[in-house]
């Protein structure tokens, strides 16, 4: 099965999809065989390899997650020529660049995205599941300068996580991948804030959320189908339902910027 959602590069002009063993919402900790197209519609043409949580930086170069049997991963970064890729950081080095007082005793990358706001960084979803109680961390990691520039603890929450960033990069949805649980949370951060807010959105539809959720393109609105309707929040808040007459709602697409 796809281990994540077809990745299309920022024009839209390729695709990356990913294969895997373990179950399609798994999506952030799935490992498999990467396959690359030329158009979305076209026959694969070659295969970057095994990777996981892959990422598109432009229409040329995309990254992924190698992964070790030893825990080690890596950040790779290579093109659609398929060159020689290059490691941009390994897990261990992001885990040094912790403070000493706040550093972990492992680290676990379970997402790598770049910032929509900014590509110099990348935004990262780490675990270290050393300790009792897992311990999660948001991170921003500047791949420039080759420091992380942020680290935000998060709230116990989730098992299997789905992650959706938002096109402008100031939200984050995560859904837990546990088919048996319905709520999601939807975290809310500004990188000039130090603050990170958690929203909680109950529900009672028993699926991994996020592959549902829909972002409008400006970033500002999050669209959810929820028993045959569709919940809406504006910047995290003002919370509306659209009910659609003898239409039982089950995705949403948006197609273009929706005015408050």
């Amino acid at each position: 099965p796809l281990g994540v959602f077809p990745v299309c590069s920022p024009p839209g002009e390729r695709l990356l999809t990913l294969t895997v063993i373990n179950p399609w919402w798994n999506e952030s900790a799935s490992n498999g065989l990467m396959l690359l197209r030329q158009t979305p519609t076209s026959e694969v043409i070659n295969s970057p390899g095994f990777g996981a949580s892959p990422f598109w930086l432009d229409d040329e170069n995309f990254g992924y997650i190698s992964q070790f049997q030893n825990g080690v991963q890596q950040v790779m970064v290579t093109n659609t020529n398929l060159d020689r890729p290059q490691m941009v950081f390994s897990n261990e080095a992001l885990r040094l660049g912790f403070p000493n007082e706040e550093r972990p005793d492992s680290l676990t990358l379970q997402l790598v995205r770049p910032s929509p706001s900014d590509p110099r960084l990348f935004v990262i979803l780490a675990s270290d599941f050393a300790v009792e109680d897992t311990a999660s961390y948001l991170l921003f990691f500047n791949r420039v300068s080759d420091i992380i520039t942020r680290i935000v603890p998060l709230p116990d929450l989730f098992t299997e996580p789905g992650v959706r960033l938002s096109p402008d990069g100031r939200f984050l949805l995560i859904a837990d991948g546990d088919t048996e649980k319905s709520s999601s949370v939807m975290l809310l951060f500004n990188p000039g804030v130090p603050q990170i807010r958690a929203i909680h959105l109950e529900g009672q539809t028993p699926y991994p959320r996020h592959f549902y959720a829909s972002w409008s393109p400006d970033g500002a609105w999050l669209a959810l189908p929820e028993l045959g309707y569709i919940r809406l929040w504006h910047n995290g808040a003002d919370e509306q339902l659209l009910n659609f007459d003898n239409l039982h709602c089950t995705n949403a697409v948006w197609n273009n910027r929706m005015e408050p």
